[in-house]
């Protein structure tokens, strides 16, 4: 390597990185050498850690960085989510896969939203698309892996479905 400028050497992807074993040079100028470190170290040395599962559910440090895989355990942040129009049809949601929708009776919609939380004592939010002003809803049912909201004519609290659809979200614990 001292042949060879470093801008020369070949590249590696961060996916491909040891980080306990792998090392970069350091100029250490109090000592006037090149020297080595290893990733791990060189994080200590700059006092970055990343938050833990734990960490990000409690939202208990405020001293650590966060990876974007970690996110979604944060109690802030919205574990299911989606946008449904009539009948039945996802527009779009998260998780992209395993939510379904059905329509049992009039105004009753039952989402199956994709996830498992740990309880099912969670938050949920429901938003209709209601051109009218009209509707009003309620959660009616809800476990684990579903919820079941039935929407409402606001004058006559008679079930009526939607007529351009609903939003959700759910937020707790996984």
């Amino acid at each position: 390597m001292a042949d060879q400028k470093i801008s020369a050497l070949t590249s590696i992807a961060g996916a491909n990185i040891v980080t306990s074993t792998d090392i970069i040079p350091l100029v250490d100028t109090s000592a006037s050498q090149t020297k080595q470190i290893t990733f791990d170290e060189f994080a200590i040395a700059l006092n970055v850690s990343t938050a833990n599962q734990a960490q990000m559910e409690t939202a208990s440090t405020s001293t650590v960085t966060v990876r974007p895989s970690m996110t979604h355990f944060h109690p802030g942040v919205s574990k299911a989510w989606g946008n449904i129009s009539p009948p039945t049809t996802v527009n779009v949601s998260w998780p992209a896969t395993g939510v379904s929708v059905t329509n049992p009776s009039t105004g009753t919609y039952k989402v199956t939203h994709g996830r498992v939380f740990s309880t099912n004592r969670y938050a949920i939010v429901v938003s209709p698309i209601d051109t009218t002003g009209t509707l009003s809803h309620s959660v009616t049912d809800f476990s684990t892996t579903y919820l079941q909201v039935t929407f409402y004519d606001s004058l006559t609290q008679v079930a009526k479905n939607v007529d351009t659809g609903f939003s959700y979200e759910c937020f707790g614990d996984l």
